[in-house]
């Protein structure tokens, strides 16, 4: 298991993020600390002494002792230090770090089994002993503390014990099971996950992949292309654009967004995506009409944390990633202005509103903050937004949209119109027989 190491793997958050008003610990564990960063908070004891009652039940029926799967991380350990920044690790010998890294595998391993496990009795053994050692909040909060980007250990060492102690098979389908489950509220299999592509380096890495998945791999051939479309919103800002839109004289940055209120009085409509990565966001227009397709997602009291702390994962200097899960945000936060714009999107079943009201979902919206950094890799969604300046400013396309919009809302001042017009037409009809008396023969 080989896993060298130039850079901090385990990240943590920029002071830019933290120092942000709307913060209020959206980045810190409330139950349950996962690596050195939180360790030892005394918020956090509830959780920690539990652990050593987790590993006694991981290991159990296992065949093995505490001590095989600790030496097994002891063999990598040093690895395992270089994840973390320096001197996150100091205060820890390299049995102690190997302790912790057992301790919060074998906590978050059980949560993952108790999730999304297929053994019905084992089930019931590790919610029985968690419920008698932690309260039923705490419980429930832990799902909340795995998204977090200072929370994290080492996406081999998980792999190490899911090995060792499911195989190869079980393990893998059990954490495929809990990733779509708590991302897309179901244990179906909404887009494959392969460890042997490109693997994760840590838990939130691994739901970034899956949400991404049709992402651009910058480690291919189109690197370069990759590369000069990220900082090109700067080179335009700095030096303009000489090559202009045709449809838009102000060129790139210039294109004008609308609410999804907006865009419907411009005659397009909204479906949901073929495939729930967030980088699949469509728009094609017609005749008389265009189609926004959105990607599914699902609104709950773990919407903010998730994306924040994505977010601050994706601009890490260590992370080496593009803002897809940013860029979806910020384009998100463009199109919902107001509580009908949640309702249109609740509607077509794009999202699901685990909220009370469309007014709380709209809330969360917006206090997520993307920091404007979605800017730099409008190479996601550019086409997308030329697609849509150009349609809402085609007055061929849109002008029958806001003429049944603005004068047929209703099935009242359809049947008004309905009945103008025939009105209309009688004494059109009546004119003419009028000047014309002969036609009457």
């Amino acid at each position: 298991m080989a896993m060298s190491y130039n850079k901090p793997l385990m990240h943590k958050v920029a002071p830019l993020f933290r120092n942000e008003e709307r913060s209020n610990k959206i980045y810190d564990p409330l139950v349950v600390s996962l690596g050195p960063y939180h360790h030892g908070k005394l918020e956090l004891q509830l959780a920690q002494r539990y652990k050593s009652t987790a590993v006694q039940l991981f290991v159990s029926r296992s065949g093995q002792t505490i001590e095989f799967f600790q030496n097994k991380i002891l063999e990598v350990i040093d690895d395992v230090r270089s994840c973390y920044f320096e001197g996150s690790t100091d205060n820890f010998s390299d049995s102690e770090l190997a302790e912790m890294m057992l301790q919060d595998s074998c906590f978050l391993l059980n949560y993952i089994e108790l999730c999304k496990g297929s053994d019905d009795i084992r089930k019931t053994r590790i919610y029985t002993s968690m419920i008698n050692h932690l309260d039923r909040l705490t419980l429930n909060l832990t799902l909340r503390d795995l998204f977090l980007l200072e929370n994290q250990i080492p996406y081999s060492i998980l792999t190490l014990l899911m090995y060792l102690r499911y195989g190869t098979s079980k393990g893998e389908a059990m954490l495929s099971k809990f990733i779509s489950g708590t991302i897309f509220g179901d244990e179906r299999e909404r887009m494959k996950f392969s460890l042997d592509r490109q693997p994760p380096v840590h838990l939130l890495d691994a739901y970034r992949q899956v949400l991404v998945a049709e992402c651009l791999d910058i480690n291919n051939q189109q690197t370069n292309s990759y590369i000069s479309s990220r900082f090109e919103p700067f080179r335009r800002k700095l030096f303009g654009n000489k090559q202009k839109d045709e449809n838009n004289e102000e060129g790139h940055n210039a294109y004008l967004f609308r609410s999804l209120t907006d865009l419907k009085t411009k005659g397009v409509r909204f479906k949901l995506s073929n495939s729930y990565s967030l980088r699949d966001i469509k728009f094609a227009s017609y005749c008389f009409y265009a189609e926004l397709q959105l990607p599914y997602w699902c609104v709950s009291i773990y919407t903010k944390v998730f994306f924040s702390n994505m977010i601050a994962y994706e601009n890490c200097l260590e992370a080496h990633t593009s803002s897809v899960v940013t860029a979806y945000v910020s384009f998100m936060k463009a199109l919902i202005q107001n509580s009908n714009d949640v309702k249109l999107l609740r509607e077509r079943k794009i999202i699901v509103n685990q909220f009370g009201s469309d007014e709380e979902a709209l809330q969360v919206f917006d206090d997520l903050n993307s920091f404007a950094l979605g800017e730099l890799d409008n190479w996601v969604f550019e086409e997308v937004k030329k697609k849509i300046h150009q349609h809402c400013n085609s007055k061929s396309r849109t002008w029958m949209e806001e003429l049944i919009h603005t004068y047929f809302r209703s099935p009242w001042t359809t049947i008004a119109f309905i009945a103008a017009v025939f009105l209309l037409c009688l004494a059109f009809i009546q004119a003419y027989f009028t000047v014309n008396p002969s036609s009457e023969k």
